[in-house]
């Protein structure tokens, strides 16, 4: 009995062993099957979030003016041109003006009438349509005088100056000798004398307007990088344009802030990084790639889409950060951070 006991107990202990066996395989085959099923959603929420970026430079608007690189007689007429680049506002006026110099003035036409004197000081508002100006520089006692002056533009709906251009240019009296000064003031009309230009003047057009609102660039200043912060949003799931909004739908679409980085400084920048950080889960901290440099004035104006929406608040903040690493040389460090809160709608 006890040599039969021993090999039921045997058998017994195989036959256990068996069903050990195909138990644990079985249930390894059982979750492979689940593993495979459920992978997608898995991988899904732990996946990287996607971000996109779409920028647009926008250059400084300014006014050039062709200045003549030779002296410009006086009491002939001068047409000088200029150039206004990435203008934006098509409505709107040129004013002219220059520095008081002793004995010196310039006569003006506007809108193509009689030749009226502009007084130092103030902004003569012309036509600049077509680029240039019309005037008569008369310098009444001083053989050589130069004479700063300026063009801008001013905004038609809020009086705005948008651009301004400066110059100085240098008038020459060849009836003065140097060192002398011709005596007798004209006033900038009637008769100008010999090799001038008879002209019979009208009634003056000059008007005092608000200067304002123009970046002065300052060879021994510092650049100034702003971000503002534009819109938020989302890329619509049908046409893949962005919606304005301050709500996100979760699930529905890609969350998306528009913002804009200006050079406000008096200095052009070096080439310069930003730094994102999103409502997504998991957090997620966007890295620019090297930003080209800005001149005062210029800017860009960017898009940045995300996905994986956090889904477990009802509000996120979006905060960007111009020039983490602090290598750009700035006039102020305390305006490169920005903040904005959107609300996640489920």
């Amino acid at each position: 009995m006890n040599e039969v006991g021993h090999q039921m107990k045997d058998l017994a202990t195989r036959a256990l062993a068996v069903f050990g066996f195909l138990a644990i395989l079985v249930l390894g085959l059982w979750g492979t099957v689940q593993v495979v099923q459920y992978a997608p959603n898995l991988f899904s929420s732990l996946a990287a979030v996607t971000t996109s970026l779409t920028s647009v430079f926008v250059p400084n608007e300014r006014i050039v003016i062709n200045t003549p690189t030779a002296a410009i007689p006086s009491d002939e007429v001068l047409s000088l041109s200029f150039d206004h680049r990435a203008k934006r506002s098509a409505e709107g006026r040129y004013v002219f003006s220059y520095a008081c110099r002793d004995g010196f003035s310039f006569q003006s036409s506007a809108d193509g009438g009689l030749y009226t004197r502009v007084s130092c000081g103030s902004a003569f508002s012309f036509d600049g349509s077509q680029g240039t100006i019309a005037l008569i520089p008369l310098s009444e006692k001083n053989r050589f005088v130069d004479v700063p002056i300026s063009i801008a533009f001013v905004r038609k709906d809020s009086g705005e100056q948008t651009a301004k251009g400066e110059a100085t240019l240098t008038i020459i009296n060849s009836r003065v000798s140097d060192g002398s000064s011709q005596g007798g003031s004209t006033g900038g009309s009637g008769n100008l004398g010999t090799g001038g230009v008879g002209l019979t003047p009208g009634q003056g057009t000059s008007g005092q307007y608000p200067i304002g609102g123009s970046t002065v660039y300052d060879p021994n200043g510092r650049p100034d990088l702003t971000p503002h912060i534009l819109q938020t949003g989302y890329f619509s799931t049908t046409t893949n344009e962005f919606v304005a909004s301050t709500t996100i739908p979760f699930g529905a679409s890609r969350g998306a802030v528009r913002f804009e980085v200006v050079n406000v400084g008096t200095q052009g920048s070096v080439q310069w990084t930003f730094n994102a950080v999103l409502p997504t889960s998991p957090l997620h901290i966007f890295h620019s790639t090297m930003q080209q440099a800005l001149l005062p004035g210029e800017r860009i104006e960017f898009t940045l889409g995300f996905d994986q929406v956090n889904p477990s608040s009802s509000e996120g903040v979006i905060t960007i950060n111009v020039d983490p690493t602090g290598s750009v040389k700035e006039l102020s460090e305390q305006n490169n951070i920005v903040h904005t809160t959107v609300r996640i709608v489920r």
